[in-house]
């Protein structure tokens, strides 16, 4: 028994036009292009970094370059010493007059946090 196909049409083609319609949609824009996944949380602490609490804005330690939250630093720096060891990569960082405060801020990580909200 055979199965009639209009003249001019084949499995193949029909299979060859699907995949490059399915191609064609899943294809983006530059504009389009997913952010990459990014992780907004302190890795210390694990709570989300914000642009609300003062606690959980994320801030740079200035000598490796790491950011920590604003309340794990002020956990792990030492009050004598005004300074914090990086629990990444154990480097100190000087903490200005003892404020973590002073420490810069980690904007690309606040703008990612913004975007998200």
């Amino acid at each position: 028994m055979s199965i009639f196909r209009p003249a001019g049409s084949s499995c193949r083609r029909t299979t060859m036009a699907s995949m490059i319609a399915a191609s064609e949609n899943s294809v983006k824009t530059e504009n389009e292009v997913d952010p990459p996944t990014v992780h907004l949380n302190c890795k210390v602490c694990t709570q989300p970094y914000s642009t609300i609490t003062t606690v959980t804005t994320p801030r740079i330690l200035v000598r490796c370059g790491h950011t920590v939250c604003q309340g794990c630093i002020q956990n792990l720096m030492d009050p004598q010493q005004h300074q914090v060891i990086c629990p990444f990569c154990r480097k100190d960082t000087s903490v200005p007059d003892g404020l973590v405060e002073e420490l810069p801020k980690n904007f690309a990580i606040l703008e990612l946090v913004e975007k998200e909200n």
